[in-house]
Parts: C-alpha cells; structure tokens; sequence
C-alpha cells in the first residue's frame, strides 16, 4: 500500500512541475497507449546509478579581445578564424546581425548547417519559429533586435561544442555585448544560458526569470529548435518572452 502512495505522490509532483511551465494536457499519443496497455509487473531491485559527469564550462573569466569600440571592429578581429578545430569544416563564419542600438539582445547556440551555407543566422525553420516568437509575443522584427550566437561556426553533425570551442568564441559575443549595450538579454538554449550565467543548472530551473550578466537583465528560454521538436513547451517560452516584453515597456 506505501508503495501505491508513493507512486500517487510522484505522480502529483510531477503533474505539479509541468503545470508551472505552462503544460496543462498530455496528449494521448499511440505511445502513450501502448505504454498504459503494459501489464503491471513486480518492481525490480533498482541498480546504483554512478554520480553523474559534470559538464565542462568555459573558464569562469574569459580573456576579452583587444577591440571593444565598435561591431565592425570585434569582426574585423575574428578576421578568418582559426582560433579551433570549426573553421576546418566551416562555410561561414555567422558573427551576428541586427541593429547595434537594440534593446533585445538575442543570443542562441550554435549555427546549424543551413545557416552555415546561407550565412543567416536563425535560417530556416528555426528562423520561421524566433520570426513569430518576436512578432507575435513581442511586437518586434528581426531588424529591431541583436543576433548573435555562443558559437560562431557550424558544430560537425550538430554536435555539443567543446570546451576549447566555447572560450575561443565567448569573448567576441562579451565584446558584442558590451558594444550594443541591450536593456535585456535573451539566452536561447542550455548552452547559451550555462555560457553567460556560468552555472551548470539545467535550462528548466533557469528559465521562468531573469538573472543578471554584468548589471544587465538576462531571461533564458528554450531554443526555437527545441520548440519545433517540442511544441508542448511553447507556451512556457511564450511566458518568458511575455516577461521580457512587460520588462522593456512594450
């Protein structure tokens, strides 16, 4: 019987964690249904799982770039880069894009192999997903915010950058950020918000209000890749952009 009340007890929390990010149905999918249609078996003793691996950050201050005057000038700097193992399978170098007077500075991961061979940043579905985050939520367009990346190359295979990718490329997007000086900083996905908050947290305890990076106001939130993949986690992200936009007075 306790363990029926354990197991009714989990339930509650976890139907409790989703409601607080904006979940409010599961959709009975054929997964689902076949998951329910499982006949109960007897629990089985539950193996000792190892401490999990710590993730690797960059160095807690990374070494800023000589030039901080102007954008034209931090680009002028990564020049061709071969700072890491990236520039060999690059097309592009996406540096960023967007108005240097901004008040929303954008941030996301890492470009993904459409926006290496366009050149755009936020190409693609992906573009078409952050285009109706910011109109549709923040009454804004692309021409009105910053654009930039954690990472400035495409990552082989989509794969997680490493650390020595991470801190050849963090200091020119500190440099971007100070240079357009936006009211708020909006961190899209895991990476960018460990990179620039410096934590291991996960992104679903770091999102839903704002932190701060060097005085400025900082909301993470998921990529919009991960909302294409995961549609039942657009609301909780419309919630964070909706406390950017009453932060910024729109």
């Amino acid at each position: 019987m306790n363990s029926y009340k354990k197991i009714l007890a989990d339930t509650k929390k976890i139907l409790s964690f989703h409601r607080s990010i904006g979940i409010e149905k599961i959709p009975l999918t054929q997964g689902l249904r076949d998951f329910l249609a499982l006949p109960i078996k007897s629990p089985q003793p539950v193996p000792v799982q190892k401490k999990p691996q710590k993730v690797e950050l960059p160095d807690p201050e990374p070494t800023l770039p000589k030039s901080t005057g102007t954008i034209s000038e931090i680009r002028a700097e990564i020049g061709d880069c071969t700072r890491c193992s990236l520039h060999q399978g690059r097309t592009s170098i996406l540096f960023g894009r967007g108005s240097v007077k901004a008040k929303l500075f954008i941030v996301g991961e890492w470009p993904n192999r459409l926006d290496d061979q366009s050149g755009e940043i936020f190409s693609g579905e992906e573009g078409e997903m952050l285009d109706k985050m910011l109109t549709h939520v923040l009454n804004m367009s692309r021409d009105e915010v910053y654009l930039s990346s954690i990472i400035k190359c495409r990552v082989p295979d989509d794969a997680h950058p490493d650390s020595q990718q991470i801190r050849s490329c963090t200091p020119f997007l500190l440099n971007q950020l100070a240079v357009v000086k936006p009211e708020i900083i909006c961190a899209m996905g895991p990476l960018a918000a460990q990179t620039l908050l410096k934590t291991n947290k996960p992104l679903i305890r770091l999102r839903g209000h704002f932190h701060e990076v060097n005085g400025t106001p900082l909301m993470p939130t998921f990529h919009p890749s991960y909302l294409i993949k995961n549609p039942e986690m657009k609301k909780a992200a419309m919630q964070d952009l909706q406390m950017i936009r009453q932060k910024l007075g729109l």
